[in-house]
């Protein structure tokens, strides 16, 4: 079991490094590492995943039992299709659209076996514009702290689903962390990762109003679809 663990990292690792020879600039590395690392832990956990994917399958199978039928579908934050109950959802409509913003996941959903339309994309539509932005400020701690709280979503920035249905399991939780990491790597490279640990409350409080105004641009552009999940 241990070899095959093994086998199974380096072929995962190897991936990696050839999707980071395609895929370079920051923001698609960034979510690379975030979708190699959600499946590294779901190869390394498996009985210990087990029966979160299969509830989560289940989910998403009532969803669709519940849902009136619908011609399009939009699974948001779809990634390396883990815990997608593909038995189910790929019959039931006849157009589907996958959204993630990990590069890779296009490769991913080409073995499916039926065709899905796919788009790789930042769905709030501004947290990958707000951490590039972040190295253009270099003021004092409690400045950079400012400009932080400042920051705000235009109303039309998120990603916008244009279909009868929507699927999306933990995908606005999930990018908040997208935005708590990039805060955090880029004071830590201004201040120092001490400074920063030491400070922790002060710049988590800063992440606050830019979480409320992203979080609530995105979901007044899906509150129009039926059954969000």
């Amino acid at each position: 079991m241990f070899w095959a663990d093994r086998t199974i990292e380096s072929a995962l690792l190897l991936h990696y490094l050839i999707a980071r020879l395609r895929y370079w600039n920051p923001a698609a590395v960034r979510y690379l590492n975030i979708g190699f690392g959600i499946e590294s832990r779901a190869n390394r956990l498996a009985p210990f995943w087990a029966e979160h994917m299969q509830r989560t399958r289940s989910a998403q199978a009532r969803w669709a039992v519940t849902t009136d039928f619908r011609a399009n579908g939009d699974g948001v934050g779809r990634g390396r299709l883990l815990d997608f109950n593909r038995t189910v959802l790929l019959p039931r409509f006849s157009n589907l659209q996958l959204v993630d913003a990990d590069p890779l996941c296009r490769h991913v959903w080409k073995k499916l076996p039926k065709p899905v339309d796919p788009v790789c994309v930042d769905i709030s539509g501004c947290l990958d514009e707000w951490i590039a932005s972040l190295k253009r400020v270099h003021q004092p701690w409690a400045e950079t702290l400012e400009v932080i709280r400042e920051k705000s979503a235009p109303a039309d920035a998120a990603f916008c689903v244009n279909s009868d249905a929507l699927l999306s399991l933990n995908i606005l939780s999930q990018l908040q962390i997208v935005w708590q990491e990039g805060v955090e790597a880029y004071l830590q490279g201004r201040f120092g990762r001490d400074f920063v640990k030491k400070h922790e409350a002060e710049w988590l409080d800063a992440l606050r109003p830019g979480d409320r105004r992203w979080w609530s641009s995105t979901w007044r552009r899906w509150n129009a679809v039926a059954r969000p999940m």
